[in-house]
C-alpha cells in the first residue's frame, strides 16, 4: 500500500506499484517515479506525476525521441479517421506531431488544422504551437481527433471539457489510445514486453472500464469504446521468442485478420482502444 498515493479518478488512497523506476522505459529519465494501480477503480497512473517544468522540458524535444535503438518513426494512417469525416467539415487534430495524418488529409482536400506542444514541429500555419489548455478558436469544429495523445494528458476531465468547448453541437471526436489490456501483457504475460510497455510520457494506462468511468460524469456526450489490435502474429512471436521490439511488422494476409478478430471479439482485449463520441444538443 502506498499511503501518499491518491487516485485521480476516484480519490482512493490505496494503490499498488506495478512498475518501478527501473522498469519504466529510459529508466524514467532518472526521475523517481513509478506506475501505481488504484485498488478501487484499477486505473494505472504515473506517480508522482510530472511537474509543469518537467513536462515542458520533456516535450520540447519529443518529436526527436527514439523508442528503441534503430527505431523508425511510423507515419499515422488515415484509415480510421476517414470513417468519421467528410471534406466539408472543419477538423482539428490535437497533438499532431510532425503532421503525417494531417498533411495526408489536407492533400486529399480535407479542411484541417493541428496543434502541438512541441515547437519544433509547428509552422504557424497548419500546425499551431499550442497546448490544448491554451488553445481557443472563434469557430467551432465539426470533428476533433487525437491519435495516441489522451494517455499523455495529466487532467483528462479538462481535456474532455476542451472537446466540448471546441466542438459544434452534433460535432464528433475520435481518440485512439493504447490499452493496458494488451494481449502481450494480459494473455501472454511477456516479461520482456512488460518492461518495454511502461512509458514515461504516459500519465495514465487505461482499459475500457477506466474510459467508461471517465466519461460517466459528462452527460452531454454520447461515447462508444471498442478494442482494436494494431500488431499481428509476427510482432507477438518476436516478443515471445526474442523478447525485443523491431520495425519489421508485416501483415500476414488472412491469418492476421483472424488472429486480431479472435483477440478483440473472443478474448475482449487489444493493444489499442478506439473512442468515438458526439456532443449532444
Amino acid at each position: 500500500m502506498n499511503q501518499e498515493f491518491k487516485c485521480y479518478l476516484c480519490g482512493c488512497l490505496d494503490g499498488i506499484t506495478v512498475a518501478e523506476k527501473n522498469q519504466i522505459r529510459f529508466n524514467c529519465y532518472n526521475f523517481e517515479k513509478r506506475f501505481v494501480k488504484c485498488q478501487q477503480c484499477n486505473v494505472i497512473q504515473l506517480y508522482p506525476t510530472w511537474s509543469k517544468e518537467e513536462m515542458d522540458s520533456l516535450y520540447n524535444s519529443y518529436s526527436t525521441k527514439l523508442d528503441f535503438k534503430g527505431y523508425k518513426p511510423k507515419k499515422n494512417t488515415c484509415s480510421e479517421i476517414g470513417k468519421h469525416i467528410s471534406k466539408n467539415k472543419a477538423i482539428l487534430e490535437v497533438g499532431c506531431g510532425n503532421g503525417f495524418a494531417l498533411k495526408e488529409l489536407r492533400e486529399n482536400g480535407y479542411n484541417i488544422v493541428g496543434i502541438d506542444k512541441d515547437p519544433s514541429v509547428c509552422d504557424g500555419k497548419i500546425i499551431l504551437n499550442y497546448d490544448f489548455k491554451d488553445f481557443s478558436s472563434d469557430k467551432k469544429f465539426d470533428f476533433i481527433y487525437a491519435l495516441h495523445v489522451f494517455e499523455h494528458i495529466q487532467d483528462p476531465h479538462l481535456f474532455i471539457d476542451f472537446l466540448m468547448r471546441n466542438l459544434s453541437v452534433g460535432g464528433k471526436f475520435l481518440l485512439v489510445v493504447p490499452s493496458v489490456d494488451d494481449p502481450l501483457i494480459r494473455l501472454y504475460k511477456s516479461k520482456a514486453y512488460n518492461n518495454f510497455y511502461w512509458y514515461p510520457y504516459h500519465i495514465f494506462c487505461y482499459n475500457k472500464k477506466n474510459i467508461e468511468d471517465l466519461f460517466e460524469n459528462h452527460k452531454d456526450i454520447s461515447v462508444e469504446i471498442k478494442y482494436s489490435q494494431r500488431y499481428g502474429i509476427f510482432n507477438h512471436l518476436r516478443w515471445l521468442i526474442l523478447g525485443r521490439p523491431g520495425n519489421f511488422n508485416p501483415n500476414i494476409f488472412g491469418l492476421d485478420h483472424i488472429y486480431k478478430f479472435v483477440l478483440t471479439n473472443f478474448f475482449g482485449i487489444g493493444d489499442t482502444m478506439i473512442i468515438t463520441g458526439e456532443k449532444q444538443q
